[in-house]
């Protein structure tokens, strides 16, 4: 991976503004994060991280930190992004966070994840997040409603339809 990325000079890319820029760290991280190098993601991007407000670096970052089964490191860092994105992107963070530990059969440590998403004032349009938060704390009633609302706004939608689905089953 690294003679890969190398071919390319990163010292002056402008990571603020640089949507390839964005994508060229996500991909490496991602790459390093396959070969179980975790400690090369966090490497990678700690520092981006303070710079950029790429949702995909911190889910990136995160997953290596899940990995490494540093829990602790993973609620420091949610914590410490709620005051610093929007809504919305923290409550998705959240949200991977959980799914994530989820995977690892980690359910507790998973549930306070879930909990922050529920325990939110959330908007109506981030109301796919509530259901999602819902479902995957196993209280399907209360995902089928939020999710039955959704698709009649937006039948066509495969996500709400299928988790939706899952939901009913």
């Amino acid at each position: 991976v690294e003679p890969i990325y190398a071919e390319i000079n990163s010292d002056n890319l402008d990571l603020e503004n640089c949507t390839y820029c964005e994508f060229r760290n996500y991909i490496h991280a991602m790459a390093f994060l396959e070969l179980g190098e975790y400690d090369k993601v966090i490497a990678l991007l700690q520092e981006i991280i303070e710079i950029s407000d790429r949702l995909t670096l911190k889910k990136a970052l995160i997953a290596a930190h899940i990995k490494k089964e540093e829990y602790e490191i993973v609620d420091e860092v949610i914590s410490d992004f709620e005051s610093k994105m929007e809504l919305e992107n923290w409550l998705d963070l959240c949200l991977y966070s959980g799914t994530r530990l989820l995977i690892e059969k980690k359910d507790s440590l998973a549930k306070p994840y879930l909990n922050r998403i529920l325990e939110k004032s959330i908007p109506e349009d981030h109301k796919f997040l509530l259901a999602q938060a819902h479902y995957y704390s196993e209280d399907y009633k209360e995902s089928e409603i939020l999710l039955e609302e959704l698709v009649l706004k937006n039948p066509k939608n495969i996500e709400y339809n299928v988790l939706l689905a899952i939901s009913y089953q």
